[in-house]
């Protein structure tokens, strides 16, 4: 079992496409994980697809699924989200759009 500690970057991957999120409290009696969603990154040809998920829900999720994140992996898709994050007046729909998104991903990962 990894170490995991709050404040660390982590990552939940199915079918090749990653959830990173920060970490926000190691709940060890259950073997779970609070996380705060950041991205979702789906590979595509010639570079990946990135979601925004900071204004998402966040989740309990199993300890044994997650990975740590590496600094190489994380560091330029976390960099380059306050360029791409959307303002406090995003359109609604917007929201709704990436909570689907997030909530399809995790759908999927639960089941795989």
């Amino acid at each position: 079992m990894s170490d995991f500690t709050p404040g660390q970057i982590v990552y939940l991957e199915h079918q090749g496409d990653r959830l990173y999120g920060e970490i926000i409290q190691v709940v060890r009696q259950r073997q779970m994980i609070w996380l705060r969603p950041l991205v979702i990154t789906i590979p595509k040809d010639p570079q990946s697809e990135r979601v925004d998920l900071s204004d998402t829900a966040d989740l309990l999720w199993p300890m044994h699924r997650l990975r740590a994140a590496l600094d190489v992996d994380a560091l330029p898709i976390l960099a380059d989200l306050p360029a791409k994050r959307l303002s406090s007046t995003a359109e609604p729909g917007d929201r709704r759009l990436r909570t689907k998104q997030l909530s399809q991903f995790i759908e999927r990962a639960w089941r795989g």
